[in-house]
């Protein structure tokens, strides 16, 4: 059974913690990250996850919000462990595309993980 086996103090740890066990479980070591994601909780990504993980910026449609599909598309591949975003995005919208997305990366062979 898969576990976390550290305290996890809140969203941002909770969200780095994730993006690991994503690495971890799938044996790849990049994930996708939403451009919506707060500054402060990718600063605590990228130092949770270190130098062993790339971690690649997706953008949205400004005018929406939404994540861009076929950015997902094009940025995906064999080494990616996960696409993450937030539902509620931290700037305020819903994504309405999540399953578009979990399935992107299913189809992959990535996890989705969603805060």
């Amino acid at each position: 059974m898969d576990v976390v086996n550290v305290p996890v103090y809140d969203g941002f740890q909770a969200t780095a913690t994730a993006l690991r066990m994503a690495a971890r479980i799938s044996g790849r070591r990049e994930v996708l990250v939403s451009r919506t994601v707060s500054a402060d909780k990718l600063s605590k990504i990228r130092d949770y996850c270190g130098d062993d993980m790339a971690i690649r910026p997706i953008g949205y449609h400004r005018s929406t919000g939404q994540l861009n599909l076929e950015e997902i598309q094009a940025h995906i591949s064999d080494q990616t462990a996960a696409v993450y975003f937030e539902n509620p995005a931290y700037l305020g919208f819903l994504e309405l595309h999540g399953d578009a997305i979990a399935r992107l990366a299913h189809d992959h062979g990535a996890l989705c993980v969603v805060a």
